[in-house]
This record gives structure tokens, sequence and C-alpha cells, in this order.
């Protein structure tokens, strides 16, 4: 099953639909906008206004339902789900910067009173567990990252010399 959602993508990626006046009348009766330019069946089908079975205007052979479906959401769902990965993998980064157990969160600025002290008061270990605390801002997240690794810079510019 698996191979044959996989043929169908390769099919949407590899079908190009071109701007002439039939297309374009199919268009309109989908009611989508007209096309300026070639496009594949794929970049059709992200649009909102169209589905798999809307295809089969385009002379395309629609396969089964069990096929076509999860494939049709890969694809109108892409962009969300690159993004969700893009914030998985930043999530596991900060998980692995470690926050020295001696930091002073009152020296830096950037925070509000409130995210100081519950950073002071948690202590936590990783940039990770300090998102995980109630009423610490993303803002405060990047401002210890950006002294952390400002920190770092100046440390290994220090150990050349």
């Amino acid at each position: 099953m698996l191979e044959k959602r996989d043929d169908f993508h390769k099919v949407l990626l590899n079908t190009q639909i071109t701007p002439k006046p039939s297309t374009q009348d199919i268009f309109r009766e989908l009611d989508t906008p007209v096309l300026q330019k070639p496009i594949n069946l794929e970049t059709l089908l992200k649009r909102s206004e169209v589905n798999c079975l809307d295809l089969k205007k385009f002379n395309i052979e629609i396969p089964d339902r069990n096929i076509y479906e999860p494939v049709e959401i890969k694809v109108k769902y892409s962009g969300y789900i690159n993004l969700e990965n893009e914030k998985i993998k930043q999530t596991k980064k900060l998980e692995k910067l470690m926050i020295p157990a001696d930091f002073v969160y009152s020296n830096l600025v950037g925070l509000s009173t409130e995210e100081k002290e519950k950073l002071s008061l948690v202590r936590p270990r990783t940039l990770g567990q300090a998102t995980r605390i109630s009423g610490v801002n993303p803002s405060a997240i990047h401002a210890i990252m950006l002294y952390l690794r400002s920190k770092k810079k100046r440390n290994k510019v220090g150990k050349r010399r």
C-alpha cells in the first residue's frame, strides 16, 4: 500500500498542467485562480479549494481512497508538518544547551523581574527545561541563549591568546 501511495505521489509531482483555455475553464469551474505558468498537480492540490477527486477533470486516474486520501493529507499539510519538524529539531538543540549551575539570571538584560525570579528559583539545567517554566517567555529563552553563545565565543577567543 505504501508503494502505491508513493507511486501516486510521484504522478502528482511529475504531471504538469499548463495555462491553456481548456485548463483555465476547469480552474474557473473549481472556483480557483487560473494559471499564470505551468504547475504540477501536487502544487495544485495544495490549494484549499482543490481535492484529489477534482484531479479527474485533468484526466488523472485516481486510485482507491486508501491510497489517495493519505497522499492528499500529506500534500496539503506538508508545510505545517515541516514547520513542526523544524520546531522539534530546535527543541532538541535547546535540550542540549546547558546552563551553568552558577548562572546569575538577575544580571541578564531582557528578562522581566518575574522571569528572573522563576529561573533563579527553578535553576533549569538546560534551555529546554527553561522553556517549560510557566511565565518564561520565548524572548527570555532567546536572551539566555544569546548570552550563553556569546560567553562561549569569548571563552574560545580568550583561550587562543
